[in-house]
C-alpha cells in the first residue's frame, strides 16, 4: 500500500521524486492507498479496481491488467 510514509525515504517516493525531477511521467500501481496519497500521485489502487479477494488472489493478472491497459491509452 501507499500512504504518507511512502514518501519520506521509501521506494516510491524517491521513484516518483526522481521522475518529477527529470521531467519523467511515473504511474503507481498499489494494493491500496491511504492519507490521501491517491491525490499526489497518478495511479491505482487494485483493491479500489478488483476489490480485495481478486486484488490479493490475483495480484499480478491484475497488475499486468492495469499496465496493458495504461500502455494502451
Amino acid at each position: 500500500f501507499v500512504d504518507d510514509e511512502s514518501f519520506h525515504g521509501k521506494v516510491v517516493g524517491g521513484v516518483v521524486e526522481m521522475a518529477e525531477t527529470d521531467g519523467v511521467a511515473s504511474f503507481v500501481v498499489a494494493g491500496d492507498f491511504f492519507d490521501g496519497t491517491e491525490e499526489r500521485v497518478e495511479g491505482v489502487s487494485l483493491v479500489a479496481r478488483y476489490g480485495m479477494s481478486r486484488a490479493k488472489a490475483e495480484t499480478l493478472a491484475c497488475v499486468e491488467e492495469v499496465v496493458a491497459e495504461r500502455l494502451s491509452s
